[in-house]
């Protein structure tokens, strides 16, 4: 029998095990492909933000590169009329900063702040060396510093133009404010270890999230390498040991710009491994219960087989308790007229009381034919003869024997009478009646006292008693319940019923 049960709890430990792991393994790539998805949403979100702010600034550009062509950058009364025109097209723009133009030098020769403008060096901007360098078209740059009058960090759009022959005239910038794009990263981008930014093509950093930690330029190198080989994407990294999963977006207007977003693949599962570990402390602890059943089922049917065998041996049991539970009742009665505290000798003859209940039960189970079932009515006339001698009053029983109850059920019942007899004898003139009532389906039990009657406001469900207390619980234990009953003489009275 215990090997049968042994292979049954080993199969279904391993197939419950198994279906544990699958849903751990299942939620860790739904963990990961959420957090592609969310990455790859943003990225998609950043490379707008970008477009949107680099159309911004080429509709300066356009508006103003005809007017800046032909400019000989020595006309004073041509250069405020393009102040003029550059102030009007910034202001409104939560994205422009600025507009300017620079010579073939990189000096500052007209920009959008004051006229006549402070002459600033932009020679080791970043633009104007791509320019010098010949870099033809829209040039997209980023930069370190931050503006040289406004203080503020930005990028750049600029645009060349050149001599007949070729020479560099002069460089016509915008500049895009990075704090918008800082903002939108870190409202978005609210995830542990998070990590965005808008790129070039080349790898260099136009705006990003101001996060704890930079990626390496190598880092960045390899990154730009993905997005100039495919417009978007996924992928997991390694930095410094530490995998992280990175999405990138490359813009559709501005091909030589793409968007990127990270987290570490340790700080996307840390919910993971949280939800993994309560799984298996519940699977562990599930596990545990179930075996500790199967073991007592087995126990259990052991003990019933045993039983069965010898059933002599199981009476033995009962007429030992029976013994046992007497003794305690003699020994209780030995040192309770020793105590000298009135309330702790009440208290004691009450526990002498209880047990002795428990012990009539055994006695009946023992003298019974079958050996869990027990007539109640029988138990209930001998608790009240019991009861009877130690009470100068009249204790009185009626019922019809024959209502027979389970050895649990007949052992509380036992106990609930003993406290509310106990209790009457208590609270009573002279005269406590029991009577037991069976039914169908329930077996019913009434005590009446002729005492002054229970309290005004007297709830069983708020009462302070002990007894009382006890006797509501028990009742409710198995699926009873005791009542209070208006009597229109004086005394109190309980109700009592018992599920058959």
């Amino acid at each position: 029998m215990r090997r049968g049960w042994a292979a049954a709890f080993g199969l279904f430990a391993l197939s419950s095990g198994a279906l544990v792991g699958a849903w751990i393994v299942a939620d860790r790539a739904t963990v990961l492909r959420h957090l592609e998805e969310r990455t790859l949403s943003l990225a998609r979100m950043i490379s707008a933000h970008g477009d949107a702010a680099i159309e911004e600034a080429d509709k300066v550009i356009r508006a103003m590169q005809g007017r800046v062509a032909n400019w000989n950058l020595r006309d004073p009364v041509a250069a405020q009329q393009l102040f003029v025109e550059m102030r009007n097209l910034i202001p409104g723009s939560s994205h422009l900063s600025s507009v300017w133009v620079v010579d073939a030098d990189g000096v500052n020769r007209l920009d959008s702040w004051v006229f006549p403008p402070e002459p600033i060096s932009a020679a080791e901007r970043p633009y104007f060396k791509r320019h010098v360098a010949g870099e033809s078209g829209i040039i997209i740059a980023g930069d370190d510093r931050p503006g040289s009058i406004s203080g503020r960090q930005r990028f750049t759009l600029s645009r060349a133009f050149h001599n007949p022959d070729g020479s560099l005239r002069s460089v016509i910038v915008v500049g895009i404010y990075t704090a918008g794009f800082n903002t939108l990263y870190e409202e978005a981008a609210t995830w542990p270890q998070a990590r965005a930014g808008l790129f070039s093509i080349e790898g260099e950093p136009l705006a990003r999230l101001n996060a704890p930690t930079r990626p390496s330029p190598e880092f960045t190198a390899t990154l730009s390498n993905m997005a100039a080989a495919s417009a978007i994407g996924s992928a997991v990294l390694s930095e410094d040991g530490e995998p992280r999963l990175f999405s990138w977006a490359r813009s559709k207007a501005h091909p030589q710009i793409f968007a990127a977003s990270s987290q570490t693949i340790t700080a996307a599962l840390a919910e993971w491994r949280q939800r993994s570990a309560i799984l298996v402390a519940i699977y562990l602890v599930a596990l545990g219960a179930i075996g500790l059943l199967a073991w007592m089922s087995v126990r259990a049917g052991e003990a019933r087989q045993a039983a069965s065998v010898n059933e002599l041996a199981v009476r033995e049991v009962h007429h030992r308790v029976k013994n046992a539970l007497q003794l305690i009742v003699s020994m209780l009665g030995m040192r309770a007229p020793k105590i000298a505290d009135p309330q702790a000798r009440a208290e004691l003859e009450e526990v002498s009381a209880r047990v002795r209940a428990i012990g009539d039960v055994q006695d009946l189970l023992q003298s019974s034919a079958t050996l869990n079932r027990v007539d109640a009515t029988l138990l209930l006339r001998r608790l009240c003869d019991q009861l009877q001698k130690g009470y100068s009053g009249q204790i009185s029983f009626a019922g019809d024997e024959g209502q027979i109850l389970d050895a649990a059920k007949a052992t509380t019942l036992a106990i609930i009478a003993n406290e509310l007899i106990t209790n009457a004898i208590k609270h009573g003139n002279s005269a406590v009646a029991v009577t037991a009532t069976p039914m169908p389906s329930k077996f019913v039990m009434s005590i009446s006292d002729d005492g002054p009657g229970l309290p005004e406001g007297f709830d069983l469900d708020n009462t302070d008693r002990f007894g009382m207390r006890v006797a509501r619980m028990m009742a409710e234990s198995v699926g009873g319940s005791l009542t209070t009953i208006r009597k229109a003489g004086p005394g109190a009275s309980f109700e009592v019923d018992v599920p058959v």
